[in-house]
């Protein structure tokens, strides 16, 4: 732990590699650079790095193909990608094959990206400090098997330094988790950049879902899934011309209602490579089905709705209805809108969920 660490940067933009050693050069760090994907991995060939910062855009080799090889010449990396754009596909296929841990996009604040390089080195630091006593953990137990001596005693040594670790092993737990919704940010990054009513309606969305879960009493995972599928329930439409995006479903043509009614099969696309996301995918999936089966994509009912698409979908109907994001139709008062949402019981909506919608109201 007392190493230099050492930072990689790769760019095959001359004054991009000039701009970041200047921006660490009064950090305690050691920077090593290259100008393309075929020279960082030479330098990872030839010696280990704590951190690997490529841009995604090189020619010969892209970044995620640089990261999949840079990853099996030096697996204990942390790996960050520099974007001057962001696209689904490019994130899932980073995180999936990449395994990159942060993205930083052009252009970037200089003392965020400082901020970030310093969490990133105390993961890594973390990471290895866990394998270490992994390690240990186990030749410790290989030598009470061989030895069998002062059994008790070499236990208990063991175990209370791995609980004097505790609290570093759950700064890690906490580092990952930080990396996992600023995944989640970049992808709602995408939503708001096709449309930013889009955007904002799903942060509405996740606001009521989430006060109705915690209404209903679900548990702090079933919770989380929700926050997420909020934020990301509408991702399948950024495939959609804007032209259709926000207009009445009554007055769509064929061909343009069965454009609209593919978005949660795409949102699900999109996220269900994501080992993380497939339980929010399944929940993206179905909040357009209904509770009588006339829903879509695929006509379920009742129970074989997730919970948590159910709860999405009477927070979308709601949030649509208060704000008038559908074209034609006028916003609603609070208690107007949970009215006209309030008829399809039992039909479209769980009335056991517009109970709980109706309690939050009233506390709000």
């Amino acid at each position: 732990m007392n190493s230099i660490p050492s930072i990689l940067f790769i760019d095959d933009e001359p004054y991009i590699l000039k701009s970041l050693q200047r921006l660490f050069e009064d950090e305690n760090y050691e920077i090593l650079t290259a100008n393309n994907g075929e020279e960082g991995l030479k330098i990872l060939e030839s010696r280990p790095v704590t951190l690997v910062i490529s841009d995604y855009r090189m020619p010969e080799i892209d970044g995620v193909q640089f990261f999949l090889k840079a990853a099996e010449l030096n697996p204990d990396a942390i790996r960050i990608m520099l974007t001057g754009y962001a696209d689904i596909e490019v994130i899932v296929s980073a995180i999936n094959q990449g395994q990159v841990f942060r993205f930083i996009t052009k252009p970037w604040n200089e003392e965020e990206f400082k901020l970030m390089v310093k969490d990133c080195i105390q993961h890594h630091e973390l990471r290895m400090e866990n394998r270490r006593l992994n390690e240990l953990t186990f030749r410790q137990n290989e030598e009470l098997k061989i030895l069998n001596t002062n059994l008790q005693s070499k236990i208990d040594a063991a175990t209370k330094e791995i609980q004097g670790k505790n609290v570093k092993l759950e700064l890690l737990y906490k580092a990952l988790d930080q990396s996992f919704f600023e995944t989640i940010k970049l992808i709602l990054k995408v939503i708001e950049t096709h449309n930013n009513k889009l955007g904002e309606h799903s942060k509405k969305v996740t606001h009521l879902a989430e006060s109705i879960g915690k209404d209903m009493g679900l548990s702090q995972q079933e919770l989380r899934n929700v926050q997420i599928a909020g934020l990301l329930h509408d991702l399948g439409k950024i495939n959609l011309p804007l032209e259709i995006l926000f207009k009445n479903e009554s007055l769509l043509s064929p061909e343009q209602r069965q454009a609209l009614r593919q978005h949660p099969l795409t949102g699900n696309m999109y996220l269900a490579s994501i080992e993380r996301l497939k339980p929010v995918s399944e929940i993206i999936l179905h909040h357009h089905e209904n509770l009588d089966g006339s829903g879509y994509p695929f006509g379920k009912k009742e129970e074989e709705i997730p919970l948590e698409a159910k709860i999405i979908s009477v927070a979308d109907a709601y949030a649509n209805a208060v704000s008038g994001l559908i074209h034609g139709s006028a916003p609603l008062m609070p208690h107007e809108a949970f009215q006209q949402i309030k008829v399809q019981a039992g039909t479209k909506f769980d009335p056991k969920i517009l109970d709980h919608l109706e309690q939050v109201l009233k506390k709000n």
